[in-house]
């Protein structure tokens, strides 16, 4: 809101940037719908700026003016992180061709949304399970590019790296060429986990530059060489805690790669420690860095030195160098946290509870 209103006010100018000044030309936005700053809003004395980066800190002020001059440069000392966050469903609604599938995993790529679309373990049978390609230029009005059919009912995954999109479905990763998202190469060809069904399944996948990280249950961290990213092929593998007992959900289940260490996740209750953060500079020599001991991890996002971390009954957050030896929580809050991103300064975190 503007400063009180003088009778001769004819309007204001709403400074935006990344610096708290004195000085209207420190005000240095660009990014606002409504234009670069400073915006003129009229004698509006309520206004939003909407299509900032989401998280991003900015500093706002606020200057009068008539039909002579400007007024006096009006600061607000506190700092401002926008998040206005448009939300749109995608589903069946919108495409009917998705059936009764659900998405369950979801990456975006120039303004592409690639979601991989699946069943539900209750529900194996469901039909219209795929993986498509979303045009969002206009979020509120989504449109469906193209979409690969899929007979399989887990897409538990997707990662993207150039024009490949790999998806974790189970007995296999799939690889689709995304080059084109008018026009998806859905037989470009996959990789064979394992047959041996709920046990060795490809739960998780992350991607580097020229490397495939695939957790797969009781086959570990299981890492491939892109050299050619329709044939990967394995150069190493790290099993992750599975012990030979007949427990189906022992194993890795969350796989997040950042510089030279990948953060798997151990499913096992019964296991510890229940992330490990592994050394894969050399993929035929992984050795463990930092690891932390916790109930199993639904998921986890790894930014800078800290470890995101989303389990059963609390959402925790570990600090330290992943060479370092143990990893230390500094930070944690109550509730049934499932899915976690984070942005800027927040981490969304979904909650069952």
């Amino acid at each position: 809101n503007p400063p009180a209103v003088a009778t001769d006010v004819q309007g204001y100018l709403v400074y935006y940037g990344p610096t708290n000044s004195t000085s209207p030309s420190d005000y240095t936005g660009a990014n606002a719908d409504q234009g670069a700053s400073p915006v003129d809003v009229g004698g509006n004395t309520a206004f939003k700026l909407t299509g900032l980066p989401l998280g991003t800190p900015l500093y706002v002020a606020v200057r009068a003016y008539d039909e002579v001059n400007l007024g006096t440069l009006t600061r607000l000392s506190e700092q401002l992180f926008p998040d206005e966050v448009p939300i749109r469903t995608i589903s069946a609604t919108f495409f009917p061709a998705w059936g009764t599938s659900a998405p369950r995993a979801v990456a975006v790529d120039a303004g592409i949304v690639y979601v991989a679309h699946g069943c539900d373990e209750g529900n194996r049978t469901c039909t219209g399970k795929g993986f498509s390609s979303v045009d969002i230029s206009d979020p509120a009005n989504p449109v469906l590019l193209d979409t690969c059919d899929n007979t399989y009912w887990g897409m538990f995954d997707v990662a993207i790296l150039g024009n490949f999109a790999y998806i974790a479905n189970g007995e296999r990763v799939e690889i689709v060429d995304i080059s084109d998202p008018t026009n998806l190469g859905c037989t470009s060809s996959s990789i064979s986990i394992s047959a041996e069904t709920d046990v060795n399944w490809a739960l998780s996948v992350a991607t580097s530059p020229g490397k495939l990280y695939v957790a797969a249950e009781r086959l570990g961290l299981r890492i491939y060489s892109l050299a050619t990213p329709t044939a990967p092929t394995l150069v190493g593998s790290y099993a992750t805690g599975f012990d030979g007992t007949t427990y189906a959900d022992n194993g890795a289940g969350v796989v997040e790669v950042q510089g030279d260490y990948a953060y798997v996740t151990e499913r096992e209750y019964m296991d510890s420690p229940n992330l490990k953060a592994l050394n894969v500079a050399t993929p035929g020599n992984i050795t463990v860095g930092a690891t932390v001991s916790d109930l199993p991890a639904w998921d986890i996002q790894i930014e800078g030195t800290r470890v995101y971390y989303s389990r059963n009954s609390a959402f925790v957050v570990y600090d330290g160098e992943p060479n370092a030896g143990i990893l230390s929580a500094i930070a944690s809050r109550d509730g049934q946290p499932r899915d976690v991103v984070v942005a800027g300064p927040y981490a969304y975190v979904t909650n069952n509870s």
